[in-house]
């Protein structure tokens, strides 16, 4: 079975977004996608995504926002049983602390690029790609 993946909205944003790393992103992800590669995320994924599509394409029309919306979490399933857990991560929000909870609970493998979290990521043992 594949190495599961959490992926925060560092990640997740250079799906809609043109910024640095964002077609290296794309090519890890849709190949991700491609090969059942299993993906999860803490449910405030959902609101992260949601904030940036608002503050970054805000010009989309609502029907456009959507889908880019729907297009960016397929494939990512939502796990929340963890949550808890980012309060013994010190040192980082408890909204990144509960992606690093989760890769560390699951034994997971942390996409982020958000170098402040891989950091503490690995301080919890928790292996980090930034594809």
């Amino acid at each position: 079975m594949a190495t599961e993946h959490i992926v925060d909205a560092s990640a997740v944003a250079k799906l809609f977004l043109d910024e640095p790393g964002a077609e290296t992103f794309r090519d890890w992800w849709y190949g991700a996608l491609l090969t059942d590669t299993p993906m999860s995320a803490p449910g405030l994924l959902r609101y992260e995504i949601g904030a940036l599509i608002v503050r970054n394409l805000g010009h989309l029309d609502s029907p456009a926002r959507r889908r880019t919306w729907r297009e960016a979490v397929a494939g990512i399933r939502f796990d929340d049983e963890t949550v808890l857990d980012a309060l013994t991560v010190d040192g980082l929000t408890f909204y990144d602390a509960a992606y690093v909870a989760l890769a560390a609970t699951k034994k997971a493998r942390l996409i982020t690029y958000d170098d402040k979290m891989a950091k503490h990521a690995r301080a919890h043992g928790v292996a980090v790609e930034r594809p």
